[in-house]
Parts: structure tokens; C-alpha cells; sequence
């Protein structure tokens, strides 16, 4: 099938995704996505039908890029294997974020930017039944770099956006 279809699914999920953003989330600027195939990738298969701004628009977990490619996927959109995993990779790297109360001590470490040591203490404090609400909740947690907290807080959500 077209690229037709992968531009009028994303639209319609960005632009609902536009509207309901919180006001705290920060834009991603698709001029400041670094250059590489996840980029070159993301231009060729969405910039067809609609702009870029309105795809990195809304920030997404790993797994809700993973689900809505996925699902374009599904829809005919031609694209390797390969391609659809360095896409996936690209955008939650670059244009997602994670919820520190639900995932997994690999994703705050790769997409949160969290260190070995503060993934792991995030973790412990969760499996002693710890919940976080905010950065500020999140900085009274031991091992938590504060100075770079606020740097990473784009990348880190409490619930799922």
C-alpha cells in the first residue's frame, strides 16, 4: 500500500495527540533530531502527506512508538524489519519519554538517560512499593542526580501521557 496511509493514520494520531498535550511537555524541534538513518528514516516515510513538527509533536514511550508504527505497519506501509525497529529505536530516543512508575530498568537507563546506579535505585524503590508523582518526589530518592535531573525532565513522566 502507499505511504498515503502511514501519512493519514500518523496525522490523525499526532493531531489528536496535539491537542490533548499537557502544557509541561516540551516540543521537540525536528531540526534538532540528529542526522542519521532513524531521521532520514522518519522523513521518508512521514514527511509525504504532512509535516514533521506535527509527527515529534507528542512525545511517546518506546512502546507507543512501537505500537503505532507497528500498526502502520500493518496497514501497508513497506518498510524492513530493520528499518521499522531503527524508526521505533530513533523516535524513543529523540522523541519520547518514560514513566519512571512503570519501566523497565533498561528503558530509564536508554531513553531516560537515567545512570546504571539511578535506574537501579528508581527500581528498588518501586519493588518497596514507592510510587513518584514529580521531579521533586523523584529527587528525594538516594542516588539521584539532582543537577542533571531537571535537564532530563522532558524524557520523564510519572503516568502515561
Amino acid at each position: 500500500m502507499p505511504v498515503n496511509i502511514l501519512c493519514v493514520v500518523l496525522a490523525l494520531v499526532t493531531a489528536t495527540g496535539v491537542a490533548s498535550r499537557a502544557s509541561s511537555q516540551q516540543e521537540v524541534d525536528p531540526a534538532a533530531l540528529p542526522e542519521g538513518d532513524g531521521k532520514a528514516l522518519l522523513y521518508r516515510l512521514c514527511s509525504g502527506c504532512h509535516d514533521i513538527p506535527q509527527v515529534v509533536a507528542k512525545r511517546r514511550t518506546v512502546k507507543q512508538w512501537r505500537e503505532l508504527t507497528i500498526d502502520m505497519i500493518a496497514r501497508g506501509e513497506p518498510a524492513e524489519e530493520a528499518e521499522v525497529e531503527a524508526l521505533i529505536d530513533f523516535c524513543a530516543l529523540h522523541v519520547g519519554y518514560v514513566n519512571v512508575n512503570k519501566a523497565s530498568e533498561a528503558d530509564l537507563k536508554k531513553y531516560g538517560g537515567f545512570t546504571a546506579a539511578e535506574a537501579t535505585a528508581i527500581l528498588a524503590a518501586r519493588a518497596a512499593g514507592k510510587t513518584f508523582d514529580s521531579l521533586d518526589a523523584l529527587k528525594t530518592l538516594p542516588g539521584i542526580d539532582v543537577k542533571t535531573l531537571a535537564a532530563r525532565s522532558a524524557k520523564i513522566a510519572f503516568k502515561d501521557r
